[in-house]
Parts: C-alpha cells; structure tokens; sequence
C-alpha cells in the first residue's frame, strides 16, 4: 500500500472514530430525544407568524408583526436561497440532525487544522475532541445559541486555510480559506465571526515581520492576495444577507441616535442617544478577570446561574438545616462572576490549556505569541452567555 492510500486510510478511521464517539456522546438523540432549549423555543414563537403563512400561501412573508413593533423577518430566519453552501453545510454533518452532526462537522474541521499544523493523526484526534467536547459548545447547544454554535465550528476551516496559504499552497488554502469563511458567515453570527478576524489580522501582521526578515516579501504578496480574494468570496456568498442586515441595523439603536436630546456620549442614557452602542450595553456581557481564570479551573466563578444542585452539596445542606424541604431537582444561582447571567462557565480544560501555554513556549512559529495574547482579548469581550 503506498504512502498516499495509507495516510487517506487512516484519516478515514479518525474520521470514522470523530463520528463514532460523537454518536455515543448524543445516543439519547438516536432515541429521538430532543434537548429543550430556551432560545429555540422563543425563535420558534417569534417565527410562528411567518411559518404559519408560509404554510397557508406557500410564500416567504419578509415582514412580520409578531416582533416588537413590526420587523424585517430576514432577522429571524435566515435567507438561504440562492446560497449553494447550505448543501456542503449539510454535507459536513453527513446529513445528520443536531447535536450529533453539529459536533461532528466542528471536529472534522477542527481535525484538519491539525493536519495542517502537523500533528500526527492520533493527536489530532484527541485535539478534535477536546475542541468539539469544550464545556462552553456544550453550553451554547443547550441553551440554542446555535448560530453561535455553527460559526465556532467553522473557524478551524479558515485558520487552516490561512496557514497553506503562507506555506505557498495558494490554490488548497484559497478553496480552504474562501470555503470556510462562506460558511461561517452563513451561519449568521458575525459577531463571532468579527472576533476571529481581528486575531487573523494580527497573525497577518506578524507573518508580515517573519516574511521580511526571510526576505520573502514577494511570498507573502502572493499569499495575502489570494486570502483577501478568497474572503471576498466567501463574505460575497453571504452577502444577501450582510447588505440586508446592514441597511436594517442603520434603523435601529446600532445606526444615529432616534431620541433628540443635547448630551454627551458620557451623559447618554441608552443605546438611542449615541450613535451606535453605548459602550455598556455593548459590553455587558464581556467576560471579567474571574471569567477568564474560568477557562482552566473548574468551578472558579461558580456554576450557571439556574443550575441544579447536588445531593451532596454543601448549598443543600445548608438548606436542609434551615428547615427548607428541598426539592429533588433543585436549582439555584451558582455563579458568581461578572456576567448579568450565565448557563455555565466557559471552561475548556485544564489540561488544554496546559498544552497551549507550553505550545507558546516551546513551537517556534511567527505569530505564536501575539495569537496567545489575543486569546485573552476575545475572552473579555466574547458573549458569555
């Protein structure tokens, strides 16, 4: 067996393991068990309207007066027609439903990265897993942040199509490149998609100052050009939906202010007297110092701020002792950090984390440092929730 069939082998297998851990992992969706969540349920009631009259008419209604004072229904479901990448969307989860498909597709992409950098496949596997399994993934599924979800998912697609592209594999990391920021912008939570594009700047920028110091200037014209080619293409797959978003968000508190009153960016009340956010709304859910030590020790900053309560516990205990008849699926506020709420802390494991400190000190590569400390920044300002 040469080389090539060998390395497709093996591959296959990892895949094949991704997938099968994936289906034990969510077994009780095999069951038909479906996970209740909150955002899903409010999406499905904001969205009744319009599903109802879809049913009725066999048309899309692109207004709806179920929401607020009437709004655009662009905002809740997401216009897809036209856009051929819902079908490699679909071809990434193998066809299956959520969870199992999601997390899947999110290891897969997470696996090639890997690749990419050089990992064996075996590590590779175990950092695909340790990706896909983060709590917050876990966290963001319950509580239907899905969008959020499936951005996350996406963005190992972009970084590896990135670095073939600095490696002078211009045509592999262009597809990569363009292919992944088409579906990551599809799954329409930009936000997310804004944050990882601020750290593939600063990347950038020092692949710039390692590409001038080797005298490859020239290289890095090439791949840069092509990245930047290759991002239009994707944000132009999605941008049916961008430029309708835009045109909508200069209407509401993010456009000029709609309240007329003589005050300072300082003495504004809310979002509607400045032009865009005012600063602590914007940031109310941005991650404090305690948040940030959450990502690698358990328990920190407490739990989620409605979770259930152990038997063993000294919160019930203490109940017990008050003369509270607790009840046997007792929830309670468990955390105690910096976010207005939260269904539980971002953490991505000790041992991860270990692993990335020493990546940063032992692999020698441009950029290593800056995308460290970038991690950081993200945290503090990522939607907690």
């Amino acid at each position: 067996m040469n080389s090539f069939f060998k390395k497709a082998l093996t591959h296959l297998i990892v895949v094949l393991v991704l997938l099968g851990i994936t289906a034990i992992y969510f077994s009780p969706q095999l069951n038909g068990k479906v996970v209740q969540s909150s955002d899903i349920t409010q999406y499905l009631g904001m969205s009744q309207e319009v599903r109802e009259f879809k049913e009725k008419t066999g048309e899309t209604s692109l207004w709806t007066n179920a929401m607020f004072g009437g709004m655009p229904t662009y905002q809740i479901n997401t216009i897809q027609d036209g856009n051929n990448l819902r079908f490699v969307d679909r071809l990434s989860t193998l066809g299956i439903n959520e969870p199992i498909g999601r997390f899947f597709a999110g290891m897969v992409g997470f696996y090639i990265l890997m690749i990419v950098l050089g990992v064996n496949p075996l590590l590779g596997a175990v950092g695909a897993v340790a990706f896909g399994f983060s709590t917050n993934n876990f966290i963001l599924y319950a509580t239907g942040h899905i969008t959020k979800l499936v951005t996350i998912t996406y963005l190992p697609l972009i970084a590896a199509g990135m670095l073939l592209a600095f490696r002078k594999k211009y045509l592999i990391g262009g597809v990569l490149f363009a292919l992944g920021m088409g579906l990551d912008i599809m799954a329409n939570h930009v936000q997310m998609t804004y944050y990882f594009a601020l750290t593939l700047v600063i990347f950038g920028i020092a692949q710039l100052v390692y590409s001038i110091r080797k005298g490859e200037i020239l290289d890095f014209a090439k791949a840069a050009g092509v990245l930047i080619l290759a991002g239009l293409i994707g944000v132009g797959s999605a941008a049916s939906n961008l430029l309708v978003t835009y045109e909508y968000a200069q209407d509401t508190m993010r456009g000029k202010p709609i309240l007329q009153k003589e005050a300072t960016v300082a003495d504004a009340q809310s979002s509607s007297e400045v032009e865009g956010l005012d600063w602590e709304y914007a940031m109310q859910w941005s991650n404090g110092t305690i948040d940030l030590f959450s990502s690698f020790i358990p328990g920190v900053a407490g739990g989620g701020s409605q979770e259930p309560v152990g038997e063993n516990s000294a919160f019930r205990q203490e109940l017990t002792k008050l003369g509270y008849r607790v009840p046997a699926d007792l929830s309670a506020p468990l955390y105690w950090g910096d976010l207005p709420f939260t269904s539980g802390p971002n953490y991505f494991g000790a041992i991860v984390m270990f692993f990335f400190l020493m990546g940063l000190i032992l692999v020698k590569a441009p950029g290593k440092m800056v995308v460290g400390y970038r991690y950081l920044i993200d945290f503090y300002v990522v939607d907690g929730r």
